[in-house]
């Protein structure tokens, strides 16, 4: 009975539209997504995850205050909670100012670069520098929090640094989750190079980004609308 109503109160909400970047870094997706979406921009709930904390120190504490509606998500997106170490960047390790960064620390929504870099799981990858400890959450678990449902409009943002290949391969995998099929789009960059580097991932990450699109309509019985970031 429970089910049930949890069921029809569903059924019947109102549609929401919900963004969420991983790998938010200074903002800047979060920016351009407002600019595509000028209308109805302040109806979008946006989920903001970020790992590095100069990310927050420099940037998100700031667009936080200009939106405060925004959810800001201080962790590293997973496939299970933990703690990880994270590279940052070499060159940014010891920032104290945003005038340190690349472009003196412009945000810029209408660049697919951001001011940092950015930072990594993986200590293999050519760019990782000193490690910090950062707190990692299962996205798919507090995805399906978010009890998204096909009425919805749902765009999802992965920028990881190598994290990405995990994430959605168990997200393509579980037979009870399908989230990932509700995307419209999807933005993705994927980072092939890092896989012959990093013992903790799969060889079949290396080609992963090219089998995408057919493995997303394997599992969602229609084509993904995909867009490739760089």
């Amino acid at each position: 009975k429970q089910v049930q109503v949890v069921w029809e109160n569903k059924k019947n909400r109102k549609p929401r539209k919900v963004f969420v970047d991983i790998g938010a870094n200074c903002g800047n997706t979060y920016y351009q997504h407002r600019q595509e979406h000028k209308d109805d921009a302040d109806e979008w709930e946006a989920y903001l995850w970020e790992p590095s904390p100069q990310m927050h120190q420099f940037f998100l504490n700031d667009l936080k205050e200009e939106y405060p509606d925004v959810h800001i998500i201080p962790y590293a997106a997973g496939v299970k909670d933990g703690e990880v170490k994270l590279f940052v960047h070499q060159g940014q390790e010891h920032v104290s100012d945003k005038s340190q960064f690349r472009d003196q620390g412009k945000c810029d929504a209408n660049s697919p670069y951001n001011p940092s870099g950015g930072t990594t799981m993986f200590g293999g990858a050519k760019v990782a520098g000193e490690p910090v400890n950062v707190k990692v959450v299962n996205f798919l678990s507090w995805l399906k929090e978010l009890e998204l449902s096909d009425q919805d409009k749902f765009i999802l943002k992965i920028d990881a640094e190598g994290a990405e290949f995990e994430i959605l391969d168990q997200m393509l995998s579980d037979d009870n989750d399908n989230n990932i099929c509700l995307t419209d789009p999807i933005k993705i960059e994927f980072h092939p190079d890092i896989v012959p580097r990093s013992a903790d991932l799969d060889p079949k990450f290396e080609t992963f980004g090219d089998n995408f699109p057919k493995l997303f309509k394997e599992k969602c019985g229609h084509d993904v609308n995909l867009t490739l970031l760089s």
